[in-house]
C-alpha cells in the first residue's frame, strides 16, 4: 500500500519532520519553518491528541483539534490552504539561485497566532508557554538568528508578524 498522506503534503511533512528530530533540537530540519508550524501546533494544541490524528490518518479529528478552542471550520481550511501553498511554493523554488517571496509565510503565521489568541481566549495559558510560542515566530526581530535570516528572505514584510503578535497575543502597543 502506498504511504497515504495525512490532509496535505504540507502537514504530512510537518509532523515527519517534528517525529523524526524532535530529538535534535539544534538541527536545521527541527528549526525550519515547515518543522515549527508543527511545534507551534503543539503549544496551542494537545502534542499527543495532534499526533494521534496523524498516526490514525484521522483528518477529521485533526480538523476537530484545530476547532478546540473555538476556531471555525472556514479558519482551520484558510490555514490547511495556505499551508499548502506555502509548501508547494517553496518546492518550485528549490534549486533557484534568487528565490522569490513567498506569500504565504506570513499568512501561515498569523494563523498560528490567531489560534493560539483563540486558546488564550479560553483558558489560562502560561506565560513560558507564551513566550515559547512568539520565540518561535519567524520575524526580522527574531532571537534566533535562523527564524531572523528565514523572515527577512521569505516574508514581504518581516515586521508585520512580529507587530500583529506583540498587539493581539501579548496586548502591547506598537
Amino acid at each position: 500500500m502506498k504511504n497515504e498522506v495525512f490532509i496535505s503534503n504540507s502537514i504530512n511533512k510537518s509532523v515527519e519532520n517534528y517525529i523524526y528530530y524532535k530529538d535534535e533540537k539544534y538541527s536545521k530540519e527541527f528549526n525550519s519553518f515547515l518543522c515549527t508550524v508543527f511545534r507551534m501546533l503543539t503549544l496551542i494544541y494537545d502534542t499527543e491528541e495532534l499526533l494521534k490524528t496523524y498516526r490514525e490518518k484521522n483528518n477529521e479529528q485533526f480538523d476537530n483539534c484545530l476547532m478546540k478552542y473555538g476556531l471555525e471550520i472556514e479558519k482551520v481550511d484558510e490555514f490547511k490552504i495556505n499551508f499548502e501553498k506555502y509548501y508547494k511554493f517553496n518546492l518550485k523554488q528549490q534549486g533557484k539561485v534568487i528565490k522569490k517571496k513567498n506569500k504565504y509565510f506570513n499568512l501561515v503565521q498569523k494563523s498560528l497566532v490567531d489560534m493560539m489568541i483563540k486558546r488564550k481566549n479560553s483558558e489560562q495559558v502560561s506565560k513560558e508557554i507564551i513566550d515559547e510560542f512568539y520565540e518561535l515566530l519567524f520575524t526580522a526581530n527574531s532571537k534566533d538568528f535562523y527564524r531572523r535570516s528565514i523572515a527577512v528572505l521569505e516574508a514581504y514584510n518581516p515586521y508585520e508578524i512580529e507587530k500583529y503578535a506583540k498587539k493581539y497575543l501579548l496586548g502591547v502597543e506598537v
